[in-house]
């Protein structure tokens, strides 16, 4: 599309910084020229140099700090410059001015890219500078000064990447250093000294890495060192020494990688060795020798009727069956339901009885257990009443008692007056014949 005014202008270059490039001059404002090198820095290269202020200069290399080569000279101040190494601090730090690359701004542009250093002056060139290069890119040892490589420096660089243990001064490669980085790479045991690679530290890293077999020494490679390599993985087996190729390790490495055939001495490529390299991978059979390959073919053929002819005998189904009868026969006799029907008949008789005796207690114990809640509820929402007319209860009854012992003290008397009257009546009977008497 084509860009006819200024609000395309800004809306193409908003949407893709590049755009500016394709933006007419006279549509190229200072808003425009702004949002282009905000979404792009390295668009500054079209920027018209009447409208490359400092802050169009600024949004440019924040975004991209390779953009400080077409700043121009007199708008590269430090300001600008450190805000480009922070962005690229390798492409940046080439167009930074001399007078302008101060510690401050070499610092910073090696911490964001290690590889920086290759660029900086050597009176630059500081242990702290160096040490935060490597500790960034640890191949960046390359570059830093023989008088300031450290046993710290050097460790911080082998420990960022291990195949910085090559820009190591031979007289700082410890042992501890070579395990260091062994330990992270096994690669890195092509660059340990001859002199400090022993069986242990080289069966280590072999079994890490099988293909490290290449850096072991030749008095080292045992027969131990050169299987655990070729089980592991089949392509070391030419890095294995001629005179330990012997048939079972030569078959131990087809048997992982096939087409590692073709490393095995041709003494050893027996009909044997060739099926079991072409089975694992039929590449293998490029290598077999032309005497030996009807033979390979024809036993491929013939191991796979075999079988098949086994699996059919095989047949897990009647080994399932045989299995499934016997369980089956066990589990009828065996008859869970009788067995379950003798416990669950006793637990049920043992539980009526004892379910009655239970029955009893239970009400027992709710009747007791009823009254107190009441009592404690009667009692809470009566306390003053409920418990004076309780006391006077009390107090009542001996009150009650002791009237009860005088009233029957006091009945005696009125009994000894029934008794009076009896007597009483007694005599006017005596005394009723003695007036008969004269009737007759």
């Amino acid at each position: 599309m084509e860009i006819k005014t200024a609000k395309q202008a800004l809306a193409a270059v908003q949407q893709n910084g590049w755009a500016l490039k394709y933006v007419p001059e006279e549509l190229k404002t200072a808003e425009v020229c702004l949002a282009a090198a905000q979404g792009w820095g390295t668009v500054l290269e079209y920027v018209p140099e009447s409208l490359k202020t400092a802050e169009v200069c600024l949004a440019a290399v924040e975004k991209n700090g390779y953009a400080l080569k077409y700043v121009p000279e007199n708008l590269k101040t430090a300001e600008i410059c450190l805000a480009a190494v922070k962005s690229n601090g390798r492409a940046a730090l080439e167009h930074v001015p001399k007078n302008l690359k101060t510690a401050e701004i070499c610092l910073a542009a090696v911490q964001q890219s290690g590889s920086a250093l290759e660029g900086l002056p050597e009176n630059l060139k500081t242990a702290e500078i160096c040490l935060a290069a490597v500790q960034q890119y640890g191949l960046g040892l390359e570059y830093v000064p023989e008088k300031l490589k450290t046993a710290e420096i050097c460790l911080a660089a082998v420990q960022q990447n291990t195949s910085a243990l090559g820009y190591v001064p031979e007289k700082l490669k410890t042992v501890e250093l070579c395990l260091a980085a062994v330990q992270q790479s096994s690669s890195a045991l092509e660059y340990v000294p001859e002199s400090l690679k022993t069986a242990d530290l080289c069966l280590a890293v072999v079994q890490e890495n099988s293909r490290a077999l290449e850096f072991v020494p030749e008095k080292l490679k045992t027969a131990e060192i050169c299987l655990t390599a070729v089980q592991q993985d089949g392509f070391a087996l030419q890095y294995v020494p001629k005179n330990l190729k012997t048939a079972e390790l030569c078959l131990a490495a087809v048997q992982q990688k096939g087409w590692m055939l073709q490393s095995v001495p041709k003494n050893l490529k027996t009909a044997e060795l060739c099926l079991a390299a072409v089975q694992q991978d039929e590449v293998a059979l490029n290598y077999v020798p032309e005497a030996l390959k009807a033979k390979v073919k024809e036993a491929l053929k013939k191991p796979v009727a075999k079988t098949a002819a086994a699996k059919k005998p095989a047949a897990k189904k009647p080994a399932a069956k045989k299995p499934v009868a016997k369980t089956t026969a066990a589990k009828k006799p065996a008859a869970k339901k009788p067995a379950a029907k003798k416990p669950v008949a006793k637990t049920a008789a043992a539980k009526k009885p004892v379910a009655k005796k239970p029955v009893a207690k239970k009400p027992a114990t709710k009747k007791p257990a009823a009254k107190k809640p009441v009592a404690k509820k009667s009692a809470a929402k009566k306390p003053a009443t409920k418990k004076p007319v309780a006391k006077k209860a009390v107090e009542k009854k001996p009150v009650a008692k002791k009237p009860v012992v005088k009233k029957s003290a006091a009945k005696k008397p009125a009994a000894k007056k029934q008794a009076a009257k009896k007597q009483a009546a007694k005599k006017a009977v005596e005394k009723k014949p003695a007036t008969k008497k004269p009737r007759m």
